[in-house]
């Protein structure tokens, strides 16, 4: 079993995004404003198989002034 631990921030300089998007004759236009700092936290256990197959299970979080994220997922990897 091997574990994965990761802890920080990301630091926007540009935290105003112009967006665009068409859905066929449909325009959208947008703006989005991020946070300036954001703080973020990743874990995971490894449980490596055999020498090509490797499973594992992952968190992460995200967080900001204005919101939080968490996503939680499975991942199955072969190595050939």
């Amino acid at each position: 079993l091997k574990t994965s631990i990761e802890l920080g921030a990301k630091l926007y300089m540009n935290t105003t995004i112009h967006t665009k998007a068409r859905f066929g004759t449909i325009k959208v236009e947008d703006e989005i404003n991020l946070a300036r700092i954001q703080r973020f936290a990743n874990a995971s256990l490894i449980l490596p198989l055999n020498q090509s197959f490797i499973m594992s299970m992952n968190y992460n979080a995200q967080n900001s002034k204005d919101a939080t994220t968490h996503t939680a997922y499975a991942q199955f990897s072969y190595l050939w």
